[in-house]
């Protein structure tokens, strides 16, 4: 038997151990829970009686056992093509300078297009962060890069032009058992679907990742502040999205139907839910390349919706995708040999993962605010200002500090 083969047995983790400090959705989950959870993903929050005739579950039964789903913690994120938006997705791995880690950090974490940013664990001089442009205006982007290089706050930069961010449903009865409180991680089972599947042929994700994107503005002003707020917690009704955007509960229903729906704006809704408490996993971010498109394809298609890959984009015009890790640390040397074993048999060209400090990790909602009834704006005035403002911040703080 190969070291690979060895190494990847299926792995049960015992959840019932870390219960108390983990979710709570673990106390409450149960067969009928995680087929509701399960239901969310294509059906979403607001359509009851889908929801009662897909799972088999009474209305009035799911209704109860949706609030308590609510009371644990779980909300709802919608999946969203941005491209409809007239919005292009950027990946930035920033190398920044000695020193300078912190003020590049509350530089990038108050620009308004920024879509999330986090620091890396090792090396420690390294930011990741993505960002929303609009389509015509992608310029600011390395403007901004290009400024900080100029301030002397970064080394260099690497921009990652991406597809839509795909993110997938992680608690599924396929792994999760929920009378033995376990988790199921089939190693072995995954790393034979990636070299010997024939996934490329077909397409589970909820759009096709080899397309390039068609970007235009499908939407309009309610529209997006709408959107904003779902990305909060999807699980809000039309009366409570009406009273937080001052429109009728018929009017947000028309522009969520019609528009967020009907463009194919929302693709469908993922449950945020954690596996395992942040203390036994090792958050991993990175880049894998894959010598063609059929490799790659078989291996998003063999991990999406699995517990270890909630997020990933594909590069575009590239055979690379930007991945997001969860890995438990007893399972880091199976996760090891799973790369490893791939690069060997050609599936992965090359990867590089680094571990992300999670306390930093920083996510914004789309900035309603820089939409207007002619479109988008560039913002590089408000990206001028949070540069100064920083900065000004900055200086106060050491001129202030008594020299010993």
């Amino acid at each position: 038997m190969s070291l690979v083969n060895s190494i990847l047995v299926e792995s049960t983790i015992n959840i019932s151990k870390i219960l108390t400090k983990s979710l709570k959705l673990f106390e409450v989950i149960d067969e009928q829970n995680l087929k509701i959870i399960e239901a969310l993903y294509n059906i979403g929050p607001r359509n009851l009686m889908k929801l009662s005739r897909v799972t088999g579950i009474p209305k009035s039964t799911l209704y109860n056992r949706v609030r308590k789903i609510r009371q644990t913690g779980v909300s709802v994120e919608p999946l969203i093509n941005v491209s409809k938006m007239g919005l292009k997705r950027f990946f930035i791995k920033i190398h920044v300078r000695p020193g300078k880690l912190v003020i590049t950090y509350d530089i990038i974490n108050n620009i308004p297009w920024r879509r999330m940013v986090v620091a890396s664990h090792e090396p420690y001089e390294m930011i990741f962060a993505k960002f929303y442009a609009p389509a015509g205006h992608e310029y600011i982007i390395r403007k901004l890069l290009e400024r900080l290089v100029a301030l002397r706050l970064i080394k260099n930069y690497k921009v990652y032009e991406t597809h839509e961010e795909l993110f997938g449903l992680g608690l599924s009865s396929k792994y999760v058992d929920t009378g033995e409180k376990t988790v199921k991680l089939p190693w072995q089972e995954w790393y034979n679907s990636v070299v010997n599947s024939t996934g490329w042929k077909r397409n589970n994700l909820p759009l096709n990742i080899l397309e390039n994107p068609q970007y235009e503005v499908k939407v309009d002003k309610h529209d997006v502040i709408i959107l904003q707020y779902l990305e909060v917690d999807a699980f809000k009704d039309y009366v409570e999205l009406g009273k937080l955007v001052g429109l009728s509960p018929a009017t947000v229903k028309h522009h969520y139907s019609k528009h967020l729906i009907g463009y194919k704006v929302i693709l469908g809704y993922v449950p945020r839910v954690a596996l395992f408490h942040p203390d036994m996993l090792n958050y991993l971010y990175g880049i894998i390349d894959f010598p063609d498109e059929k490799a790659m394809l078989n291996f998003v298609n063999t991990l999406w919706n699995s517990p270890i890959m909630p997020r990933f984009a594909r590069v575009l015009g590239d055979s690379k995708i930007i991945a997001t890790f969860e890995i438990p640390k007893t399972e880091e040397v199976k996760f090891l040999a799973f790369m490893e074993g791939l690069a060997k048999e050609n599936i992965v060209y090359d990867y590089t993962l680094y571990p992300i400090v999670v306390r930093t990790l920083s996510t914004w909602t789309i900035p309603a605010e820089m939409f207007t009834e002619h479109g988008w704006l560039s913002g590089w005035d408000i990206i001028l200002k949070v540069v100064r403002r920083v900065l000004r911040e900055e200086k106060k703080v050491y001129s202030g500090r008594k020299v010993r």
